[in-house]
């Protein structure tokens, strides 16, 4: 993505923080009667600071990955497990903002 806008007649960039390149990608798979296993991945280009931003002019691309495992034991009791950015990559979507770090979550769903 390019954007481009006019100030005082000069041409300027003006899609800041705005990645030139995004894609998600997950997958769903049921291997088993009741299991789901789906993987998923993120990829974020690089892209322009804000103008009052610190740091290089350009903020560097990253990934994630994912991975989401649910188990339906019965149609009213299922267990599952989100692990969220599995390699633990450090990345800013706004500089001096911190990002998601590798974490989980776990637990179980009943519907009566």
């Amino acid at each position: 993505m390019d954007g481009e806008g006019n100030n005082d007649n000069e041409k300027v960039k003006n899609l800041y923080r705005r990645p030139n390149v995004v894609v998600n990608s997950a997958l769903t798979l049921q291997p088993a009667t009741g299991l789901t296993i789906m993987p998923s991945c993120r990829f974020v280009g690089t892209r322009l600071k804000g103008l009052y931003d610190a740091g290089p002019a350009t903020m560097p691309q990253y990934y994630t990955i994912d991975l989401y495992t649910a188990y339906n034991f019965t149609k009213q009791f299922r267990a599952f497990v989100d692990l969220r950015n599995i390699t633990d990559q450090e990345y800013f979507d706004i500089i001096g903002y911190n990002s998601r770090r590798s974490n989980f979550t776990v637990g179980v769903s009943a519907n009566f």
